[in-house]
């Protein structure tokens, strides 16, 4: 009888430890994500701010081919007032370094 209890409990901590393992993976992989994402997002404003200042250093009124993906990277970083409306505005404070606005 002690060798089947030997092996329950062997069952018991192995399910117990793949529970915990679970959920501390779970609890990792969830909270990494927004940084992630973040760091999309400023990857994506760095190469459409590069296209944009690129096309004209003063970076005027211009039609380029990522505009309307700045335009929206921009606003989900909801770190520039002017992004709320969008446009030549949103894309020059967004891209300030970049068209040496600074």
């Amino acid at each position: 009888m002690k060798g089947v209890a030997i092996a329950m409990e062997t069952v018991i901590y192995l399910i117990l430890a793949v529970t915990v393992l679970t959920v501390l993976l779970y609890f990792f992989t969830s909270q990494a994500n927004p940084a992630q994402n973040r760091l999309e997002l400023y990857r994506q404003q760095q190469d459409g701010c590069l296209a944009f200042a690129k096309q004209q250093k003063s970076c005027q009124e211009i039609d380029f081919p990522q505009k309307a993906q700045l335009e929206k990277t921009c606003r989900q970083l909801s770190e520039f007032q002017s992004c709320t409306t969008g446009g030549l505005n949103c894309l020059r404070e967004c891209c300030r370094t970049f068209c040496g606005i600074a």
